[in-house]
C-alpha cells in the first residue's frame, strides 16, 4: 500500500519532515488511510491467487492434463486410477528384472516409453478408458512382450557390464 497510494506516499513523506509533535497525528491519519484500503488489497491478492489456481490456467500451463465436470468426475478418476495401477504394475514386472535399482529405474523409464509409443499407436495414448481396457484385454500379450523385451535388454545389459569388469581384471 505504502508503495502504491499518493496518498500514503504523500502522508509518509509529511511524516519524514514533520516536527514529534505532529508525527501522531500523521501515524493516525496513515493508519486510518491502511484500514480503508485493506479491504480492496485483500480482494485483489485473492482475485490474483484464485487466477493461478484456477483449471483452465492450469491446463495451459501443463499442470494438469485435463479439466473435468464434477458430474464425470468420479468415472475420470475411476479409469483414470484403473490405467495408472495397470501401467504400475508392467513396470513394476520390467524393475524387477533388473539387477541395481539404477538399471530399476532406467528399465522402468524404457519400459514406459515403449508402452507410451504403443498406445500411440494403437490411437488410444490420450483415453484412460481405452487404455486400461486395452492393457487387459487385447494389448495385454502385446505388452506382455514388451515387458519381457525391456527386461531381457535390461538383463543384457547387466551381463555386459558384469563381462566388462571381468575383462578387467
Amino acid at each position: 500500500m505504502q508503495r502504491l497510494d499518493p496518498v500514503l506516499k504523500e502522508l509518509n513523506q509529511e511524516l519524514t519532515n514533520a516536527p514529534p509533535e505532529a508525527a501522531d497525528d500523521i501515524q493516525a491519519q496513515i493508519k486510518e488511510r491502511e484500514e480503508n484500503l485493506l479491504p480492496f488489497y485483500t480482494q485483489v491478492a485473492i482475485e490474483f491467487a484464485d487466477l493461478h489456481d484456477r483449471s483452465g490456467r492450469m491446463q495451459a500451463k501443463g499442470v494438469i492434463r485435463d479439466t473435468i465436470n464434477w458430474r464425470n468426475s468420479r468415472s475420470y478418476f475411476y479409469w483414470r486410477l484403473r490405467r495408472r495401477l495397470a501401467e504400475d504394475a508392467l513396470v513394476e514386472k520390467v524393475q524387477k528384472a533388473a539387477v541395481t535399482s539404477a538399471m530399476a529405474e532406467e528399465a522402468g523409464a524404457a519400459f514406459k516409453l515403449k508402452l507410451d509409443g504403443m498406445l500411440s499407436t494403437e490411437g488410444i495414448y490420450g483415453d484412460d478408458r481405452a487404455t486400461t481396457e486395452w492393457l487387459e484385454g487385447t494389448g495385454a500379450e502385446k505388452a506382455a512382450e514388451a515387458v519381457k523385451e525391456v527386461a531381457t535388454g535390461a538383463l543384457q545389459k547387466a551381463i555386459a557390464e558384469m563381462e566388462a569388469r571381468l575383462a578387467q581384471l
